[in-house]
């Protein structure tokens, strides 16, 4: 590992003094020898950089082998919260990020030892303009240091509607980019001019993720030269989005409905789509679906923003499907958009819903008929999240029971993970216990021959 020759190759083994009570009744007495002390500096500072920053710290006072070791990280991650000052003379309380945190930060920094740092994260406030200067010199800091993996957040200022961090990507023209692999911004005012600099100056950027910008509006990715890979847009400014002839194989975006457009992106396997644009693709499929004829694995959120499934329409055909997965609510909770989507799927293997805030009902459930219409011969396994035994879930589960001939596993999860409102612990407890019974009850008796259940 680059420069990790400074520290002592030769080290010795730390033994601790005899105890005059021994913990374990022997005649022998044992002498403890630190063995890890003995690895090699690169696999030391492998494991000390998994430990959180000021945790990495700690450990130079181990031993005198081990005092300078944390300052050859390969991760840094910085998450500095505000901290609440009370000023009993003036009569209010204020919430400040104080100098002493970035303090902190640039004091970590100018220990850094290390030629390079794979990855960088920063997780801050920007409450002020006096704190931008301080941002830049930590990003400068991580371009010099040849990042790999970037990301800055600067969220919690942006959800209070605070003034987020100017990300000014030609600021970074000095500096070589050729490192960077991976970039995450959530909270920062950045540009699609901003980002379409960003992918020409850094060759081999794989991943790159922009959530909470106000001023992200118009962003066009082009080119076949393009390493990138993985892209994420959470935004809810977004006007137009062109994606063409690139090899992204994984698209996912959250926000309004918006013109995204697709072309001569064969290698697009994954996409996710949240927000009222997951809605719009539910109720306009073809012109989204249409232009992603090779996915193969396909991911809708529409618990928000659908307000009626009674006219939900026929997919186009997905005929390279394997993998589907849905959110949804106690209003979108209808088979109609399970049955047309796993009719356009003719190769799906893996379906899995996610429900949010189902209602649990105490009255006998109605058993409904099952789904012989249309089998589905490749389904291998079924996955219902947030089930807790009503018309809704129950009915889903019993359609894929009797239509999935070669189904080999249901899952029923009866954990509430995205549960908007808190439920008491005792009163969770109960009610997974009460959705747990109400599963075995109804479905073990119409499990077909090699169909297992499993229940959570």
């Amino acid at each position: 590992m680059a420069r990790t020759s400074a520290l002592s190759n030769k080290r010795k083994g730390v033994v601790d003094p005899v105890s005059k009570a021994p913990l374990m009744k022997s005649r022998k007495t044992h002498c403890l020898e630190d063995r890890l002390s003995n690895l090699p500096d690169e696999i030391l500072v492998s494991i000390v950089s998994r430990l959180k920053l000021k945790q990495q710290a700690r450990t130079s006072v181990l031993a005198r082998s081990w005092r300078h070791l944390w300052t050859f990280t390969i991760s840094l991650k910085f998450a500095i919260r505000k901290r609440i000052k009370f000023y009993p003379d003036r009569g209010y309380v204020k919430l400040d990020v104080g100098n002493s945190s970035s303090g902190w930060v640039n004091h970590v920094l100018e220990l850094h030892r290390g030629e390079t740092i794979p990855e960088m994260s920063i997780k801050f406030s920007l409450h002020d303009e006096s704190f931008k200067h301080v941002v830049d010199d930590w990003i400068s800091f991580a371009f010099q240091k040849r990042v790999k993996r970037l990301e800055l957040d600067f969220s919690r200022g942006w959800l209070n509607g605070r003034q987020t961090y100017l990300f000014n990507a030609k600021s970074l023209q000095n500096y070589r980019l050729d490192s960077l692999l991976s970039l995450n911004i959530c909270g920062a005012t950045v540009t699609g001019e901003d980002l379409e600099y960003i992918l020409s100056a850094c060759p081999f950027l794989e991943e790159l993720a922009v959530s909470c910008s106000r001023s992200l509006v118009n962003f066009t990715i082009t080119g076949r030269s393009l390493k990138l890979k993985y892209l994420e847009i959470y935004t809810h400014y977004l006007k137009s989005l062109n994606i063409h002839d690139v090899n992204l194989v994984a698209f996912k975006y959250g926000g309004p409905k918006t013109s995204i457009s697709f072309k001569n992106t064969l290698c697009l396997v994954n996409a996710a789509f949240s927000g009222q644009y997951a809605s719009y693709v539910a109720k306009k499929p073809i012109k989204v679906i249409s232009s992603l004829p090779q996915l193969e694995a396909l991911s809708l959120d529409l618990c928000w923003y659908f307000e009626n499934l009674r006219g939900f329409p026929e997919f186009p055909m997905l005929r390279n499907l394997r993998e589907l997965e849905l959110r949804l609510n106690g209003l979108v909770s209808s088979l109609r958009p399970c049955i047309s989507l796993l009719r356009a799927s003719p190769l799906l293997s893996r379906f899995r819903i996610k429900f949010l805030d189902l209602r649990e009902t105490k009255e006998e459930v109605k058993r409904l008929q099952r789904g012989h219409e249309h089998p589905h011969k490749f389904l291998q396994v079924f996955e219902l999240i947030g089930f807790v035994g009503c018309e809704a879930d129950l009915g889903i589960a019993w359609y894929i029971l009797g239509s999935a001939v070669a189904l080999e596993k249901i899952i029923i999860d009866t954990r509430q993970p995205d549960k908007l409102f808190p439920q008491d612990p005792d009163d969770q407890k109960v009610a997974r216990a009460h959705a747990r019974a109400r599963a075995r009850q109804h479905l073990e008796t119409s499990l077909t021959l090699g169909t297992k259940l499993v229940v959570r």
